[in-house]
């Protein structure tokens, strides 16, 4: 899903996750250490939190309709397999 965000939120996310090599934790030294690599980070952390859901949605539906799609391929290929036989 990352994929899907924004460039500058997943550099975000990257940065957060690589944070945690140093500090495992989301404690006040976490967040200052983020903070030198990635100096915009609340405002990236607000983005996400404001559509990070909507994003969520989205790609849920995309794998509903690609499910959805890929059954009625497979259900119209094999009625067509019955029409010939």
């Amino acid at each position: 899903m990352l994929v899907l965000l924004p460039d500058e939120i997943i550099d975000s996310v990257v940065v957060h996750e690589l944070c945690h090599r140093k500090q495992m934790n989301h404690s006040s030294e976490f967040y200052t250490e983020f903070e030198k690599i990635f100096p915009d980070y609340k405002r990236c952390r607000l983005w996400l939190k404001q559509n990070g859901c909507r994003y969520i949605f989205y790609v849920l539906n995309l794998i509903m309709v690609g499910t959805d799609l890929c059954l009625y391929f497979r259900n119209y290929k094999l009625d067509k397999k019955k029409e010939a036989e």
